[in-house]
């Protein structure tokens, strides 16, 4: 333990700052490039998780020379790297490019990993290249053949006017991957919008117990196959409203948690799965201390729960929203006598620190059989904050979000 962490943290010694290689695992430097900046660093490391072990805080920004523009590089470091990167692939909807130190980058022309590709000896010559007929030799403006797409190689029109790339470009637009799902309520409504890999599928007053009804909304979106294959995390939020019902009796809570387990499991097989725990309702009445009772020893039943399963992640919020045993009140809606609705700057928090503590979670914490795979930190990750979000009226009495 002490080993890693000198590795993964940077110590100053005579003003000078000294970085810690473990001989044993050897770090590999890895640009990215052609990522838009405003793309979270968290999404960046959950997806470079997949080539190996990244290390803590190590991903730098890029910028345009001479000034602090950003220009959406990364940089980042990796531990016990993956033998082939990739010089080409996608994060979601986003084609990017990769470029590795100790020749772990492939040619783009040959595949070899023993060159650049620019020193290719196979690269072709595209010195001379058309762009309405794509044969080599000439440049557009000289060429007299009939105008050829170099997408689907028809001849007629070219590879801006193609219908099969349009109609490519739009399946693209959606990505690979529908990745990502939501499931909860009210709540999780105020966190806004999302990135275009994550599906928010809360419904205002949704239950555990009634899991089918999110799950449905899942499958409504157009990017979601009918059997839940191309779903790679699911983020579980609910069970409030479940203990408005059964606020004595956390026992029952914990059914309904497994069986809407179960069944997430079920309907996406291929997908990690976060369990976030019931955030506390604020108010001192006699009610609200029993829910909050209740809700802390069904938090307790859910964490042991995703420890004995390894698809299954624990997402502590609690703390977020308590401090020294209190409510942080400055998290929820002031006018909202039921203490059960956050404000759009609590779901912001969950954004900024909830974020963090998955990744950091997934990548240190031990967990029994084989190595946990990793939520994407884009769970629970909107871009923006929707103001205009549906949300059910605060301060009215009844208590579901």
């Amino acid at each position: 333990m002490p080993k890693e962490r000198l590795v993964q943290c940077d110590l100053t010694i005579k003003n000078r700052s000294v970085k810690f290689t473990d001989v044993e695992n050897t770090i590999t430097n890895i640009t990215i490039k052609d990522l838009p900046y405003e793309l979270n660093d968290c999404y960046v490391a959950t997806q470079m998780i997949q080539y190996g072990n990244v290390v803590q805080g190590s991903i730098k920004r890029g910028y345009i020379r001479g000034t602090n523009i950003e220009n959406g590089s990364r940089y980042i470091q990796i531990i016990n790297c993956a033998p082939t990167i990739p010089n080409k692939t996608s994060f979601g909807r986003y084609d990017i490019r990769m470029f590795a130190d100790n020749g772990r980058t492939e040619c783009i022309h040959c595949k070899q990993r023993n060159h650049p590709s620019y020193a290719c000896k196979d690269k072709p010559d595209h010195s001379k290249r058309c762009y309405n007929c794509s044969e080599v030799g000439h440049f557009a403006r000289d060429c007299q053949n009939e105008s050829k797409c170099s997408f689907c190689n028809k001849n007629g029109h070219v590879h801006n006017d193609c219908a099969d790339f349009k109609h490519h470009a739009m399946i693209k637009s959606y990505g690979n991957y529908a990745s990502e799902i939501l499931e909860g309520a009210s709540n999780c409504l105020r966190v806004g919008r999302f990135e275009d890999n994550l599906i928010n599928a809360s419904i205002n007053g949704a239950t555990l117990e009634k899991i089918d009804q999110c799950l449905g909304a899942a499958f409504e979106n157009h990017r979601v196959k009918s059997n839940g294959s191309n779903v790679g995390k699911v983020i579980l939020s609910l069970g409030t409203n479940d203990l408005s019902k059964n606020k004595h009796d956390s026992d029952q809570v914990n059914v309904f948690a497994t069986q809407a387990i179960v069944k997430v499991k079920q309907s996406f097989p291929n997908a990690d799965i976060g369990v976030c725990g019931i955030i506390p309702r604020k108010g001192n009445s006699n009610h609200i201390h029993t829910v909050n009772e209740t809700a802390t020893n069904v938090n307790k039943f859910l964490e042991k729960l995703c420890l004995k399963d390894e698809v299954l992640t624990y997402i502590d919020v609690e703390h977020i929203f308590t401090k020294n045993g209190s409510v942080v009140k400055s998290l929820y809606e002031k006018t909202d006598t039921s203490g059960v609705h956050i404000t759009i700057e609590g779901a912001q928090t969950i954004r900024v620190k909830h974020n963090l503590d998955v990744l950091s979670q997934i990548q240190h914490t031990p967990r029994p059989g084989d190595t946990k795979r990793k939520l994407s930190d884009t769970s629970l990750t909107p871009m923006s904050a929707e103001k205009d979000s549906k949300q059910s009226k605060p301060g009215s009495s009844d208590e579901y979000e």
